[in-house]
């Protein structure tokens, strides 16, 4: 009698196993996903830092020579000042040009000191979502590799499982012959 409850309450046991083992896969599944959706976003925050990088550093090299060119004006500018102050009507008129041209050079120079601020934040900003993104990634592969374990477990307990089910009946068939 004792052995019949076993045969008869094993199938519920095959398939909470078996449900056990179906669900340890879905996570794994999951788990998978996010170390894929992690991994696109480590990706996508070195190509922004590197981006974001390379526009600073070239903005800077463009802001420096913009510097020197300005620098250069205002020498010129001070030459001029000094030949229109002796009387020099043609220096006078080109001091009257380049103090329009330095005005725009100027707005132009502030603008980019401006960007280039920016960008330097940007550069902190990115590599900032960077570290974070590797620890996002560390913490996915963390995760998967404890949802890959679980699923193998809970498989090799579903198969433990069938196996002694198939040797309880194998055992009943016998002694029932008997």
């Amino acid at each position: 009698l004792n052995l019949l409850k076993q045969v008869y309450s094993f199938p519920a046991t095959c398939r909470a196993a078996m449900k056990a083992s179906a669900d340890a896969d879905a996570r794994a599944v999951e788990a998978a996903s996010n170390l894929d959706d992690a991994r696109e976003h480590l990706a996508n925050s070195e190509a922004a830092l590197a981006d974001t990088t390379a526009r600073r550093d070239s903005l800077s090299v463009t802001s420096k020579q913009q510097e020197e060119t300005y620098m250069a004006c205002m020498k010129k500018e001070n030459e001029l000042q000094k030949k229109a102050m002796y009387g020099d009507d043609e220096a006078e008129e080109q001091l009257d040009k380049l103090k329009v041209q330095m005005k725009q050079d100027k707005k132009t120079l502030n603008q980019m000191r401006q960007d280039l601020a920016d960008l330097e934040q940007g550069v902190i900003d990115c590599s900032a979502d960077l570290e974070k993104a590797r620890q996002f990634e560390a913490e996915a592969v963390a995760q998967r590799d404890a949802a890959d374990i679980e699923a193998a477990q809970a498989l090799a307990n579903s198969n433990d499982t069938a196996a002694s089910y198939e040797a309880l009946l194998h055992t009943s068939l016998i002694s029932m012959r008997k």
